[in-house]
């Protein structure tokens, strides 16, 4: 491997941390009702629990985080989507979308923690309650 390679590799090493840094110095003082800070934290346990990498670290946030901005993108239709141009079911809610989006993401990165995301799954749609049907939600797989 030559020096540029691991210069690019440390420099990518150190942002990651960084940016995990400050995630973890903001995260508490997210509302304790927001589905998305909610399913950063499950993806930080799995992390941690995986005990995956740094540069590995980033990459695995940023896909969770670009599976649930689509998914709920797919009900609003406001933005690009980043990867997955559907629509949703009409009425479908946010909230569950989110949910499910994150939650079929992490089953794939992690499938030993499949048990653990489904907990966390019901838990999370159980707290569902205001934005829509959440049986049209969960259709929703990324």
């Amino acid at each position: 491997m030559n020096h540029r390679c691991l210069r690019l590799n440390h420099f990518n090493g150190v942002l990651v941390s960084i940016t995990l840094a400050v995630l973890s110095l903001t995260t508490p003082l997210a509302a304790a009702g927001d589905v998305v800070t909610e399913w950063n934290e499950h993806t930080r346990n799995a992390i941690a629990t995986a005990k995956t990498q740094a540069p590995i670290t980033g990459r695995v946030l940023a896909i969770v985080h670009a599976a649930i901005f689509d998914a709920v993108n797919g009900i609003e239709r406001r933005y690009t989507a980043y990867h997955v141009d559907f629509e949703a079911p009409r009425g479908a809610s946010r909230r569950a979308a989110a949910i499910q989006a994150a939650y079929g993401t992490l089953v794939k990165l992690f499938p030993s923690q499949q048990s653990t995301f489904d907990l966390a799954r019901t838990a999370s749609l159980a707290s569902t309650t205001d934005d829509g049907d959440v049986a049209d939600s969960e259709s929703i797989l990324l």
